[in-house]
């Protein structure tokens, strides 16, 4: 029985049982011994998959789009979003996140935090609303107060999702999160297109930002059938606060610090400088996640509910930063060798501006993602306040840097946050892992194939592009992908306990896909 439920089927507060049950069905985290690998697996690769796709869409609609509408449109929208994203976070409050990490959770307990979510979002949206003239003042852009006005709806939207998703996450259900994202990007992506190819210029990105939040909204309600009881009840959740405090903190930092290189951009360097500098950042950025995203999102139930096993604890982490490691660290090499290639084929000549960014921020795709993991460490074993130090830590240093970056120009800001992801590796690792069942040892262990393969993979591209260059960028990049897939694998395949390893996970995939435990 749900605590606060009576056996009549109606609470105290005059809740039906029927929402109750319906709660009931995602209240418990799934931990089945075997079955907590087979259904990770299968979860993250419906999510990759579902991402790949996803991703394919994005690239196809920034491919049109970006031929439809001039790099100053995306810049005046990127102005505003680089503002949202600074309050965003706030919206969730952690309490997402403490939803999925928590043991035991109640309908009542979750039905306040769903309130709480809400009635933040809603103000949010209203002071952005309200700031909406202060934003057209700062940028001295009048057109931005209307664009403002309208990117604001996108909290409230959030708001009102995020207990429904962290219930879905709680129970790794990833296949419905994965078609719900996927099914957002194409109906909103299709309208933008449309709405482009109208005439309406930078009101289309804008509108496709609103469209894709309200849908996929729609779509987690859909799934995860949940009401939440007409109660609120902040003294029972203290535990939730207290906890998704230290994490709101942190995201709050890590959005604000990482928001402001886009607002320095345009501020003093203008539109059409950030306009690059953002497309360069989501050409790398978004396959990245969309192939990272998957993995962290069953990580943080998994390793949630291993808390009290200490050596499942980290043999589960391990596999999860292994895979992470072997599919993003070679994407980031790639992606810095043929910068300008990949820029001219998806963005276009107008576009050559961003292919410095590019080459830039791909050597951070290369080592962030496999460092991010620790956090899931952090959070899983409720250090959020180790958490919130490091977070204070980078967010400084990279302040700073950006600070000494900004004689160079957007250029000099970029490499900010290359610096400050390399100078952070040790520091991450050594308090993330103190203390925790995860050495820094077995961290090393679980990427040191991918590593040393992504360099092979890095230094014989450059050697076949500069012995064998090829003016187009198209089949520059098909030589390189079949140069770079082989000098990827080799050490892999000649290695034997890289050959385990391969094999080991290409058995997960395929029990994953047959619905075969593992």
């Amino acid at each position: 029985m749900i605590p606060g439920m009576s056996c009549s089927g109606q609470d105290r507060d005059g809740l039906k049982s029927n929402n109750a049950d319906s709660f009931e069905k995602f209240a418990n985290p799934f931990t089945s011994g075997d079955g907590l690998r087979h259904k990770s697996v299968r979860g993250a690769f419906f999510m990759a998959t579902a991402g790949g796709i996803e991703f394919a869409v994005r690239l196809v609609a920034t491919l049109i789009l970006a031929r439809i509408l001039a790099p100053e449109d995306f810049g005046l929208v990127a102005m505003v979003m680089a503002l949202t994203g600074l309050v965003d976070i706030a919206k969730d409050l952690g309490l997402g996140t403490a939803t999925v990490q928590r043991k035991d959770i109640s309908h009542r307990e979750i039905s306040s935090l769903f309130w709480i979510n809400v009635s933040v979002g809603g103000v949010l949206a209203l002071a952005f609303l309200a700031v909406s003239p202060a934003v057209s003042w700062f940028y001295g852009d009048g057109r931005l107060m209307a664009v403002t006005a309208a990117l604001a709806t996108t909290l409230l939207w959030g708001g009102m999702a995020i207990q429904h998703e962290a219930l879905l996450s709680r129970q790794l259900k990833q296949g419905p999160l994965a078609f719900i994202r996927l099914f957002a990007t194409v109906l909103s992506s299709c309208f933008g297109i449309a709405l482009a190819l109208r005439g309406l210029g930078y009101w289309a990105l804008v509108l496709r930002e609103v469209a894709r939040s309200l849908i996929y909204l729609l779509g987690v309600w859909w799934f995860c059938r949940w009401m939440p009881a007409l109660l609120f009840r902040p003294k029972e959740v203290r535990g939730f606060l207290n906890f998704g405090k230290d994490l709101t903190v942190t995201n709050f930092v890590i959005s604000i610090v990482g928001k402001i290189d886009g607002v320095l951009v345009g501020k003093f360097f203008g539109p059409g400088a950030l306009g690059a500098y953002r497309q360069a950042q989501n050409l790398i950025f978004t396959p990245v996640e969309q192939l990272n995203g998957p993995v962290l999102s069953v990580a943080q139930p998994g390793l949630s509910s291993l808390q009290s096993d200490p050596d499942r604890y980290r043999r589960y982490y391990q596999r999860v930063v292994g895979f992470v490691a072997l599919v993003t660290m070679p994407l980031g090499v790639f992606a810095v060798a043929y910068s300008e290639d990949i820029t001219l084929l998806v963005l276009g000549e107008k576009w050559l501006s961003a292919a410095p960014f590019l080459g830039i921020f791909a050597v951070a795709a290369a080592i962030r993602p496999t460092i991010a993991t620790t956090g899931i460490v952090l959070i899983t074993l409720g250090r959020s306040k180790v958490l919130l130090g490091l977070a204070l830590g980078h967010s400084l240093v990279l302040t700073l840097l950006m600070g000494a970056g900004l004689p160079w120009g957007a250029l000099g800001i970029a490499v900010a946050h290359v610096a400050t992801s390399v100078i952070f590796i040790p520091l991450n690792l050594h308090y993330s892992f103190k203390g925790s069942p995860v050495t820094v040892g077995s961290f090393w262990s679980a990427i040191r194939m991918s590593l040393a393969s992504s360099v092979f993979m890095g230094v014989s591209l450059i050697v076949f592009r500069l012995t064998f260059p090829i003016a187009h960028s198209l089949p520059s990049l098909l030589a390189g992908c079949a140069i770079g897939a082989t000098t990827y694998l080799l050490p892999w395949l000649l290695l034997p306990s890289g050959r385990a390893e391969l094999r080991l996970i290409l058995q997960d995939v395929h029990n994953a896909v047959l619905r075969r435990p593992i």
